[in-house]
């Protein structure tokens, strides 16, 4: 697993970005949001209307607060604490509740695997993995695939 970003706590979240038309928008949400005191990093994605943002002291509605304040709607959807037996993936082609829980009990069936998570809302699987374990990120992927 990957740990956080360099002087991230560990915390992320996922806000929904709406008036976007274009990636220079995207670029500036980004902007905003790293300007706030206690952000990491950010990356925008203006198709899907989404921000992925690695926190350090700010909240994840300070900044909503900012992306609004530069002309986007912004609203938290999701905030976060990664720890270093954590992976998080995205997973594309989820259509409802049956496909994550099928990606979850596969993803819970690997050995040093402790818990699996999988939201068909934000296309994401949170994998925590047991103490100690040796379990490879690939051997996680093609669980999910």
């Amino acid at each position: 697993p990957s740990p956080p970003p360099k002087g991230s706590s560990g915390r992320s979240a996922e806000l929904r970005v709406a008036g976007l038309s274009s990636p220079r928008d995207a670029k500036a949400a980004e902007a905003a949001a790293r300007a706030v005191a206690g952000v990491a990093d950010c990356r925008v994605a203006y198709l899907a209307e989404r921000a992925e943002v690695s926190l350090t002291t700010a909240s994840a509605e300070d900044v909503a607060a900012a992306i609004r304040a530069a002309g986007f709607e912004a609203e938290v959807c999701d905030v976060a604490a990664t720890r270093p037996n954590d992976l998080v993936l995205k997973v594309e082609g989820m259509s409802c509740a049956a496909c994550s829980s099928k990606v979850e009990r596969a993803l819970g069936e690997l050995p040093g695997v402790a818990r699996a998570d999988v939201s068909v809302a934000t296309h994401k699987a949170r994998v925590r993995f047991a103490a100690g374990a040796a379990v490879d990120a690939s051997d996680v992927v093609a669980a999910v695939k």
